[in-house]
């Protein structure tokens, strides 16, 4: 039975599938491979940049209808210190709460069309990271970047 209430609701499923494809956000990572820390090995690198890439997308998602996050990654500096190991050829990650908080320094441009709505660069850090409330797991390795990264685009959005 094909009528046009099933037809209005499949349209309109497509074009909200069309949009959430569309929403996402434009992340350069420049030159990963001199970040001030994240994993050497290119697995790794890769895994850590494709976990970013997608955060940023969640964040872009959120933004109004039409608009636009364009970020340039150009250092990272994870939370905690690497530390070789010879378990299963990884290097495990030791977070002591000193000196050792998440940094990353990025140029962010949010458009609209072809307006510029807003951007600059940002310098985030958050030396209270293992204090700062947060809804990450402690499974997801990359919880306090994520959660510095929420708290930029929260102020980032308010300013507007």
């Amino acid at each position: 039975m094909n009528t046009p209430l099933r037809q209005g609701a499949l349209a309109a499923l497509l074009l909200l599938s069309a949009a959430t494809a569309m929403a996402g956000a434009q992340v350069t990572f420049v030159n990963p491979e001199h970040f001030s820390d994240v994993p050497m090995a290119d697995r790794e690198r890769e895994r850590v940049l494709k976990d970013l890439q997608l955060h940023f997308d969640k964040l872009a998602a959120t933004l109004p209808a039409g608009q636009q996050l364009k970020v340039e990654v150009t250092d990272i500096d994870l939370a905690g210190q690497t530390w070789p190991t010879r378990l299963h050829g990884r290097d495990i990650r030791v977070l002591n709460g000193r000196a050792d908080w998440p940094h990353m320094t990025l140029r962010y441009t949010i458009t609209q069309g072809d307006q510029v709505v807003k951007s600059g660069d940002s310098k985030l850090s958050d030396m209270d990271y293992q204090h700062s409330p947060s809804h990450y797991a402690n499974t997801d390795t990359l919880r306090y970047e994520k959660n510095m990264l929420d708290q930029w685009f929260r102020t980032l959005i308010a300013v507007r």
